[in-house]
């Protein structure tokens, strides 16, 4: 077998791996910048499947993730948004992801703040593999 039918060879087999293992369709990845002023370096990324209705997130500094931080909870989904509740600094906090504009706000209703605000796209962050 030649140099290029080899290579043809493995270029085909290497594509037929990629269709034998579809990415799943129903989990859905959000990449979040934060907007305060200095936090350029932070985000979040939250995975959404909408087949058990879980959010997963987890931090990011730096393009890096954090695996310590990641966590699954339940969410309701709705046309318009993505609505989860979290702690934060101990306290119970409503989390909303606003399919329509991207937006992610935190409430903290003990601390009466809106704690964060996040700009969400679509992702292309792979799931945690621990959490398979």
């Amino acid at each position: 077998m030649g140099r290029y039918s080899l290579s043809a060879a493995l270029g085909a087999a290497l594509l037929l791996a990629a269709a034998a293992s579809p990415a799943r369709a129903d989990m859905l990845n959000l990449e979040c910048s934060d907007t305060r002023q200095g936090n350029e370096d932070y985000a979040l990324t939250y995975w959404v499947d909408l087949e058990k209705q879980t959010i997963t997130y987890a931090n990011v500094y730096k393009g890096e993730v954090d695996l310590n931080t990641v966590e699954t909870l339940p969410v309701e989904i709705t046309t318009g948004a993505f609505n989860f509740k979290m702690s934060v600094a101990g306290s119970p906090s409503n989390v909303t992801i606003n399919r329509i504009n991207g937006v992610s706000t935190w409430y903290t209703p003990a601390l009466k703040i809106q704690t964060q605000t996040f700009v969400c796209r679509k992702g292309a962050q792979p799931y945690p593999a621990g959490k398979f």
